[in-house]
């Protein structure tokens, strides 16, 4: 039983004050107001009317308050016998991290049961809070969260990773995985704008009912859109009808469900669509008459959009994936892909994600060949394991059933180009000094032309420690180079590398000086060499001076504040010269000049070739960074190497620069 607080058997009017409506047992004998439970309704606005017992209306600045749910309009009509409201002129609702507005609003507010016309509504990240890292919710954020791990797309030009070694403490950028393109598994992606920025707005493009303008809020966004009707049908449920949804960022509409239905539910987070569209760009590109979808990056279980084509080698193809959330650290995605020339390829990706591990494996398999009656396959394992105080494993097998796997299977000319797949195993240490990697790599080769060598094994070992105001610094390397079973006979043996150095840094806030010397040692024991040598030997002292300066200034730019900056720099290198031309290379390249090598001593990667310098690089760097946020919004550089000697120092078969 409800009951008013302030008056009864009359009308009233008072200005600027509140009516507060209460259960029974919630006030006390003397009448005094006790704390406040769910089922207590605040009335505020600024004018306030109540007539005979059961009907009040607050006019200007008006609201109705009930539990976590808050009610806002110009004009508020509320009957306390029937637990009725009518809102008139810019209704708007605010229930836990949903916002909702609309010109008018009816609502029984015991039952939660009402229409609005009109309407636009937005959904809210809630508050962060303070915790231990939370499991990864969403493929993309599963995805980074494997680290170095390549991500993969079942069927797609990312199946096949290239041949970068794993190696711990690096990262390689996850790729699309074929869950981030299910609208069930995580929103789709804007091409502009930020879809956690500030701001709450309807669409708004053109003038029509749909689009009705929005009070703006620094809170974030995760989803937005409106209707040309919304239906309360209870607690945390929701129908609208002729809607549109999007996490596209205020102003930004690259692409958004339009949908004859919309049904929202509010506490698993999550949406159905019926005859929906996926608009992109307002180009209708895909239909369905039902779909599901998360607006919280919750992975869902279920279909992913079908892909289908044609080619010269398997005829008509068509595959049809399904996304299966098993845990939310375990995930797989697996796909029937039918190729009319040559029967039905399986294909499977699982990937899992622990405290001290992860991985991902990604299957094919084609079960005799149409076309030549033979079993075909295609394997990637990748596995990183954390061991604790520093220490950990992995591997990455790749393998194919034969060499023209890709060029007869793979739509994509990246992917058929390949022709060395890695096989191999890691081992790492770190701590605030050293650095060890152990790796085992071997690879097989699709065209029987290009052997590259395998270490068997790489040992690699690196530190850096200041004492005082000195930073010592030591690289080592022992490899042992071998050559496939069926490549041609060439020169084998292993290498042993050397670089110790000392730098002196000497750095102020206006900038830098650091000068360094080292020496570079590296020893070969050869089989099989042209030049009959077991042995060679190479030492060569390195002398460089890095220095810059930093200069900065405030400006404004269209009414915002910057600080740009001007840094110069100077790197002078120098390395005597020394006759190469016997030592064999067995994984050295010449590096290509850009602004990166431009400050580096040495011109080659790989440490069978180190180039004489006496050489200095100049550049002239400025940025552009905003003073209120810290980004970096232009940055711009030019720089130039002068030589002062010729280069002396190339690769068999290749100009001197």
């Amino acid at each position: 039983m409800l009951k008013i607080r302030f008056l009864s058997g009359l009308t009233a009017i008072l200005l600027a004050c509140s009516f507060r409506v209460q259960a029974e047992s919630e006030v006390a004998a003397n009448g005094d107001v006790l704390a406040e439970s769910a089922d207590t309704l605040v009335i505020d606005g600024d004018k306030l009317e109540l007539h005979l017992d059961r009907k009040m209306r607050a006019t200007g600045n008006a609201s109705i308050s009930k539990g976590k749910q808050k009610i806002l309009g110009d004009v508020i009509d509320y009957d306390v016998q029937n637990d009725t409201l009518h809102v008139i002129g810019n209704a708007e609702i605010n229930v836990g991290n949903a916002k909702l507005t609309g010109p008018e609003l009816h609502m029984q507010l015991s039952e939660n049961i009402g229409e609005i016309k009109d309407a636009s509504f937005s959904m809210f990240d809630p508050p962060k809070a303070v915790a231990t890292p939370p499991i990864p919710r969403s493929s993309e954020e599963f995805s980074k969260s494997l680290g170095n791990m390549q991500s993969q797309q079942i069927g797609g030009e990312s199946s096949y990773s290239n041949t970068t070694p794993i190696i711990a403490g690096t990262s390689i950028e996850a790729t699309e995985t074929a869950a981030s393109r299910d609208i069930s598994s995580v929103p789709l992606t804007c091409i502009t704008g930020d879809s956690t920025t500030e701001g709450v707005a309807a669409f708004t493009e053109g003038t029509s009912a749909l689009n009705p303008a929005l009070k703006s809020s620094t809170r974030s966004v995760k989803g937005r859109g409106d209707a040309r009707v919304i239906l309360f049908e209870g607690q945390d449920k929701k129908l609208l009808k002729d809607a549109r949804y999007t996490t596209c960022a205020l102003g930004v509409n690259d692409w958004y469900i339009k949908a004859k239905e919309l049904e929202l539910n509010d506490f698993t987070e999550s949406g159905v669509a019926k005859n929906a569209y996926i608009e992109f760009k307002g180009i209708p590109i895909l239909y369905t008459p039902w779909a599901s979808f998360s607006f919280n990056n919750q992975r869902k279980s279920g279909f992913l959009a079908p892909t289908f084509g044609t080619t010269s080698r398997s005829g008509f193809e068509l595959s049809m994936p399904f996304y299966w959330n098993i845990s939310p650290n375990m995930d797989a995605t697996m796909a029937t892909r039918v190729l009319s020339k040559r029967g039905v390829q399986l294909q499977g990706e699982f990937r899992y994600l622990e405290e001290t591990f992860s991985g991902i494996d990604n299957l094919e398999f084609l079960p005799s060949d149409s076309l030549d009656n033979t079993d075909r396959y295609y394997a990637n394992l990748k596995h990183q394991h954390n061991l604790g105080n520093g220490w950990s494993a992995g591997y990455s097998l790749e393998k194919v059933s034969d060499d023209q796997y890709f060029s007869d299977l793979s739509t994509n000319i990246v992917t058929t180009s390949r022709i060395n797949l890695p096989q191999q195993f890691n081992v790492d240490y770190a701590d605030e000094t050293w650095r060890f990697n152990a790796l085992a790599q071997k690879f097989q080769t699709l065209d029987n032309v290009s052997f590259p060598y395998e270490r068997l094994p790489q040992l690699t070992l690196s530190g850096n420690k200041y004492y005082g105001d000195v930073n010592a610094n030591l690289y080592t390397q022992l490899v042992a180079f071998d050559t496939n079973t069926n490549a041609p006979v060439t020169v084998t043996g292993t290498r042993f590398t050397l670089y110790p150095s000392l730098s002196l840094p000497f750095t102020k806030s206006y900038g830098y000086v650091t000068p360094k010397i080292g020496v570079h040692h590296t020893s070969y024991n050869l089989n099989n060499d042209p030049n009959k040598q077991s042995s060679v030997d190479r030492t060569l002292p390195i002398l460089s001076v890095d220095s810059g300066l930093f200069f900065d200034r405030d400006l404004k730019i269209a009414g915002t504040d910057f600080s740009q900056t001007v840094e110069p720099r100077m790197f002078y290198v120098y390395i005597p010269n020394s006759n190469q031309s016997k030592i064999p290379v067995f994984d050295t390249s010449e590096s290509d000049l850009n602004f990166s090598t431009l400050f580096s001593e040495n011109q080659f990667t790989g440490n069978d070739r180190i180039n004489n310098a006496n050489q200095l690089s100049l550049s002239l760097t400025t940025r552009f960074i905003e003073t209120d946020t810290g980004a970096q919004r232009l940055s711009a550089s030019i720089g130039q190497r002068y030589n002062f000697t010729d280069q002396k120092v190339s690769l068999p078969g290749t100009e001197l620069r």
